[in-house]
């Protein structure tokens, strides 16, 4: 069988017992990236001399804890002897043969873990205990009645404590202590935020779907932050290739069951739109091709020009459109000005003054 994938030459070489042969191709590895190396997880393409790219097979859920956010673009190993011992650098057909072979080698340890599971996997429940529950709802009563400065100081020490503890995760967004995450970001982020706590809060008090408990939303002059509680786990896409037949029928059975949910949540009879996050306001989705709140926004501008001029009565729009701080409207029409090309000033007095 082995024959049908490799060489006479490459087979010649893996018979190759020989002393001198054994020395140069036996590596000394650290603990991690020798459960790497030899289960498929990583592989070696060679590049010029003894160089070589360690590429990752993103095959099996998580990464392993070798492979750091930092080697993704730009992860290589030079194989030269700098020992002045005189044994050459390993054999790169062997190498060869084992970056040919890696990804069954993978697939051959996510069987393995697979059949040594003594029961099914199944979607974590995220349900507290009533005592539990009713000490940290009462918590966090007490804790949004603190002062904005003093929750926004508190959240930036947890910001800079999480980055040391978890490194950063992706931008905008930092893991915290106790079990937190938090989403930051400039002013203007204060409506996606805000519409993700509320969509939050109604999924969690209409259904029984597993998600983070949103814990506090403040807005400031300059910044945003939304505070969630963090789940347990692995997201189904990036583990579902270690899934059983029987672990993949109890997905969809839960996704069916979800999504049933979803479409039995009632919708607000008093908004203004067919179709509303849960604030009622219009969607805010980066898959959407465009931004409705764009439209929105343009709108209002048109309606609060200075004079007959494109020039935007600032505060006029920041009252129409519920913006806690004037300036958010002259960065939002200097984007718009960038991104649909739209000749538009902004003015911070009003219309006749």
């Amino acid at each position: 069988m082995l024959g049908a994938f490799t060489t006479s030459f490459h087979q010649d070489l893996l018979k190759d017992q020989t002393l001198e042969s054994q020395a140069r191709n036996r590596w000394i590895l650290s603990k991690d990236a020798a459960i790497a190396f030899s289960s498929g997880a990583i592989r070696l393409d060679k590049l010029e001399g003894t160089e070589y790219n360690i590429l990752y097979n993103n095959i099996g859920g998580k990464a392993p804890a070798i492979y750091t956010p930092h080697r993704r673009f730009d992860w290589k190993c030079d194989l030269a002897d700098h020992s002045n011992s005189g044994i050459e650098s390993p054999d790169p057909e062997l190498l060869e043969i084992h970056s040919r072979f890696s990804r069954a080698l993978k697939w051959t340890d996510i069987a393995t873990k697979i059949n040594s599971r003594s029961c099914l996997r199944r979607s974590q429940n995220t349900d507290t205990s009533p005592f539990t529950q009713t000490i940290t709802t009462a918590f966090l009563a007490i804790w949004s009645k603190f002062p904005d400065f003093i929750r926004f100081q508190t959240y930036r020490i947890l910001r800079t404590a999480g980055s040391y503890l978890y490194e950063s995760t992706t931008s905008g967004v930092q893991r915290l202590p106790f079990g937190m995450y938090l989403k930051h970001g400039p002013e203007f982020h204060a409506e996606q935020h805000a519409g993700e706590f509320n969509a939050l809060e109604l999924v969690r008090s209409q259904t029984c779907i597993p998600v983070p408990h949103p814990i506090d939303l403040l807005l400031s002059r300059t910044e945003s932050f939304l505070v969630t509680s963090h789940i347990e786990g692995e997201p189904a896409g990036i583990a579902i290739d270690e899934c059983s037949d029987e672990e993949m029928h109890q997905i969809a059975q839960d996704l069916r069951s979800w999504i049933a949910e979803l479409h039995a949540i009632k919708m607000d009879g008093f908004s203004k739109y067919a179709i509303t996050n849960a604030t009622g306001s219009p969607c805010l989705d980066y898959r959407i091709s465009g931004d409705p709140g764009d439209l929105d926004f343009l709108l209002h501008c048109v309606m609060n020009t200075v004079d007959g001029v494109f020039v935007v009565d600032m505060v006029k729009v920041a009252s129409a459109m519920n913006y806690a701080n004037v300036r958010s409207v002259g960065n939002r029409t200097g984007q718009i000005k960038k991104k649909y090309g739209v000749s538009i000033k902004g003015a911070a007095k009003q219309g006749g003054q």
